[in-house]
């Protein structure tokens, strides 16, 4: 599903600036859209992040995506410069080849999103997407999936590129991401890449909050230090920001990967970081279950399947009470907490019991 909208996309050029309010095209803005050639090529982009696409409710997307040409993937749902007049909650993207959903531009905010077995990135981020997501459940395949989130600031960058003009315009990605529960294989090689967390990239200024990646469920199988991450900061532009400024945050988030973060700038500890910045990293190493059935010294999750946040009370991260907590009017971390409403019931496809296939690789 391709949905093309008017809304801001840093691949077109603009006047002003965002936060300013007096964002204007400088020209026309007609990007082509991902997954279609020749007469088929359709297209998007504009001025207006409050840009309505209509609505999306209660809608499940499964085996969906190919390879259109080298690059050029179909996503279980592209948002192409979607404002956020548009209405998106309760979404799944099942099994789909390449990312679950991607946002190139625009302001579309989704609530209650559910991505089970995304062969690529469950989420995806460009060109100066300045949406929230809010309650996402990601839930990759045992052998195959590549990152939770991939999120890209820019669009078409490079290193030698100056983009401070642009983003002091406000056109960097700047996603706002609350209850995001993370269960990630650490497997080696599936379709596209190694199982990994969240990766940041591209000058992108990211707040994410409230939320669990766990990635404990069996050892990691590359035996490559940094491959199957639960963190990675890549662009020195993020950095900069993450450790002088006030647009980056990452806050009341665990990581619980046999691979804490990467490191790709020795100036910047990602790690230390992140600790600095109020979220905690569970101490991995090989298959660790984070149930209270299996681990009384590690216990995030219960629940059947086991996908649902356990109280706080009964939260354990290395044999004691986590050092981390929700914040900013939230009651737990993640996307479900184990004794509140299953938002996930009645509609998805894949999780409980009658409306599956087979059982989740982990029960």
């Amino acid at each position: 599903m391709v949905i093309n909208g008017f809304g801001v996309t840093n691949k077109c050029q603009y006047t002003g600036s965002i936060d300013g309010g007096n964002l204007a095209l400088a020209g026309e803005c007609h990007v082509a859209a991902e997954g279609s050639t020749d007469d088929n090529t359709s297209y998007y982009g504009g001025d207006n992040n409050a840009d309505s696409s209509g609505e999306l409710s209660y809608v499940v997307v499964k085996h969906t995506g190919a390879e259109v040409a080298s690059g050029d993937e179909l996503n279980g749902i592209a948002f192409d410069a979607v404002g956020n007049g548009t209405t998106i909650r309760n979404l799944q993207t099942y099994s789909t080849y390449d990312d679950g959903i991607e946002f190139f531009g625009g302001a579309v905010d989704v609530e209650n999103y559910v991505a089970l077995y995304v062969r690529d990135d469950s989420i995806d981020i460009d060109e100066g997407y300045r949406g929230s997501i809010t309650n996402a459940l990601v839930i990759q395949s045992e052998t195959d999936g590549n990152h939770c989130i991939e999120a890209d600031g820019i669009g078409s960058y490079s290193d030698a590129t100056d983009y401070s003009s642009l983003i002091g315009q406000g056109l960097n990605s700047r996603p706002v991401i609350d209850g995001l529960t993370c269960i990630i294989s650490a497997q080696e090689e599936g379709t596209h890449d190694p199982g990994a967390g969240w990766r940041l990239r591209e000058g992108i200024y990211p707040m994410i909050t409230n939320s669990i990646i766990v990635a404990s469920f069996f050892a990691d199988e590359t035996g490559v230090a940094g491959d199957n991450y639960c963190l990675r900061v890549e662009s020195s532009q993020t950095r900069d920001e993450a450790s002088a400024g006030t647009e980056v945050a990452l806050t009341s988030n665990i990581f619980a990967c046999e691979d804490r973060a990467k490191t790709d700038e020795d100036s910047f500890d990602v790690e230390t970081w992140a600790v600095d910045s109020g979220n905690q990293f569970a101490t991995i190493s090989g298959e660790v279950n984070p149930t209270s059935d299996a681990d009384t010294d590690f216990v995030l999750l219960g629940g059947s399947p086991a996908m649902f946040t356990v109280d706080e009370s009964a939260q354990m991260i290395d044999g004691i009470a986590p050092t981390v907590s929700a914040e900013l009017g939230r009651a737990y971390l993640g996307a479900l907490e184990q004794d509140g409403t299953d938002w996930t019931k009645g509609w998805t496809y894949g999780l409980h019991q009658g409306d599956r296939a087979q059982p989740l690789w982990f029960e």
